[in-house]
Order: C-alpha cells, then sequence, then structure tokens
C-alpha cells in the first residue's frame, strides 16, 4: 500500500490534469468574495464543484459552481460563522494580553494560541466531510474530522503540512492566490479525504 506521501503525489497529479477546471472555480471564487457577504457560499460552492469533479457521479460543469453557490447561500454560514467567532476570539484574547508577560497572561496566550492552532488543524477536513455528509453540521464533521485522524493519521497529518505550505508560499508570492490557491487546496483536500474514508471503509468490510 502507498505511504501517505504517495497518495499526496497522486492527488497533486490529479489536480494537475484539472489545473484549467480549476484554475476557472478559483477565478469565479475570488470574484464572489471580494463581496465579502458571499465568501462563505462561494468557498462552499467551491469545493462543492470540487467534490462532484472528483467523485464523478455527474458530468462536470462550472455551472456546480453556481449550482453550489446556490445551495449554500445560506448553509454556508453553517460553517463560516462558528469559525470567524472563534478564530476572532482567540485572536482577541491573545492580543488583549500580548504586552504582558507575567505567568498567568503567558499562560493565557498560550493557550489561547494553542486553540487557535488547534482549530485551524480540524479545518483540513472540516468542509470537505460537510460536503461528504447527509447532515451538513459542524458538530458532526469535527467528530468525523477527528476519528479520521485518529484512523488515518498519516493522511491527516501531510494533508494538513501541504495545506499550510501551500499557503505560506501563495502568502509569499501572492499571484497564485488569484489563480490556483484556494481551489487546488480544496482539490487535494477532497481527495485526500475520500482518500482516507475508502480506506475506513474497506478495513471496516474486512474487520
Amino acid at each position: 500500500m502507498k505511504s501517505a506521501y504517495g497518495k499526496l503525489w497522486d492527488a497533486i497529479k490529479a489536480g494537475y490534469f484539472e489545473l484549467g477546471s480549476l484554475v476557472i472555480l478559483n477565478l469565479y471564487w475570488l470574484v464572489f468574495s471580494l463581496t465579502l457577504v458571499l465568501l462563505p457560499a462561494a468557498t462552499s460552492a467551491l469545493y462543492y464543484a470540487v467534490r462532484e469533479m472528483i467523485a464523478g457521479e455527474v458530468d462536470y460543469s462550472h455551472k456546480l459552481f453556481f449550482k453550489g453557490l446556490k445551495i449554500y447561500l445560506l448553509k454556508g454560514w453553517r460553517w463560516f460563522l462558528p469559525n470567524l467567532l472563534l478564530i476572532s476570539l482567540f485572536l482577541t484574547n491573545i492580543l488583549l494580553f500580548w504586552v504582558e508577560n507575567d505567568t498567568i497572561t503567558v499562560l493565557v496566550k498560550a493557550g489561547n494560541l494553542a486553540f487557535l492552532l488547534l482549530w485551524l488543524w480540524f479545518q483540513t477536513f472540516l468542509l470537505p466531510l460537510m460536503m461528504e455528509q447527509q447532515e451538513q453540521n459542524v458538530r458532526l464533521a469535527l467528530r468525523n474530522a477527528l476519528v479520521v485522524f485518529l484512523k488515518k493519521p498519516g493522511i491527516y497529518g501531510v494533508t494538513s503540512f501541504f495545506t499550510a505550505l501551500f499557503m505560506v508560499i501563495s502568502f509569499i508570492l501572492m499571484m497564485p492566490w488569484i489563480v490556483i490557491t484556494i481551489s487546488f487546496i480544496a482539490f487535494i483536500q477532497v481527495s485526500m479525504l475520500r482518500t482516507a474514508l475508502a480506506e475506513m471503509k474497506e478495513q471496516e468490510n474486512q474487520a
């Protein structure tokens, strides 16, 4: 069986062959996200379209992005609002105590930073899982993300590492954000999640 890195490489190669479609999806996402109000719907629509592209359950078309936009116009906030609130809370607590250096405030800063990183780490498969679930619930997606991590830590780990690395490189170069960053990350995350779920199902059938 291939290592987690081998599976990641397979996903990257598959994404390369879909590069044209991913660039178009990224541009759609960028245009609609600039309104800010449509950012949750646009991000969810992108993941929806990428999921359909990979699953192959329907004939892929760029119109799937707009179909997803309608589906997640309000539903997208189920994922975005908890993210916005929690990340804002952690960052506020860190910044409020930034200049203080006594033991208690250092512990508060460290605790909030740890929870912030943990929450961001959960994002690796959170939105892809919501696309796979019949019940699109953040709490259920968090539970399922933990299950995937416990059963497939290698796949979860390399996907998280790739996501962080690709985002850092994109921040440095800037241009990838416009052209490919979000759609390619979505492609890798969805591909790796579906690989993990398929392996978990196979293991359950063999048990």
